[in-house]
């Protein structure tokens, strides 16, 4: 078809018939995408589902250990288990962060900011999560945070670029 799509968004919780992240009949899905090289933005955090299980950090972590080939973006950040996903991302080198609109004035904010500026600057990717924030004022906003540049280099592009295959 050749629409030049890079990735796959999944929303599990969301589903008419919630599931959860590791549920078995998501697996054909990720294995189609790992063996195809094909990044998955997984939406865990925030309020993806009927209730807070649906955020369990847990899920995530069995997913990127059974498919250590797939790349993992978590939009949303999995918050509010702030600790737990950096964790997550820590243990597991497949699985990105993407805090989004979660980033600022909430419970965690903080520690997102220090993982990308050190230990996980290699696996945190900048989202805005447009239409909830406006583009512009949250892209300025997310450019005073306290991130070394070079850092902020890969968190704004990137790693973006390398899991999307956008690099020569």
């Amino acid at each position: 078809m050749g629409l030049g799509l890079r990735g796959v968004n999944l929303e599990p919780g969301t589903y008419r018939i919630p599931l959860y992240a590791d549920d078995r009949r998501l697996y054909p899905i990720y294995a189609h995408c790992e063996d195809r090289e094909i990044p998955i933005v997984l939406m865990t955090g925030g309020n993806p589902g009927p209730d807070l299980s649906y955020t369990d950090p847990a899920t995530v972590d069995r997913v990127a250990a059974d498919f250590p080939g797939l790349k993992i973006v978590l939009s949303h950040g999995n918050w509010p288990w702030v600790h737990q996903i950096l964790h997550v991302a820590f243990r597991r080198p497949n699985v990105y962060v993407s805090p989004d609109m979660y980033l600022f004035d909430l419970p965690g904010s903080e520690d997102y900011i220090k993982a990308a500026d050190t230990y996980l600057q290699d696996q945190f990717i900048y989202a805005s999560a447009y239409p909830f924030t406006p583009l512009k004022d949250y892209a300025e906003r997310f450019k005073r945070l306290p991130i070394r540049p070079e850092a902020m280099q890969k968190v704004v592009h990137d790693n973006a670029a390398r899991i999307l295959k956008l690099t020569a």
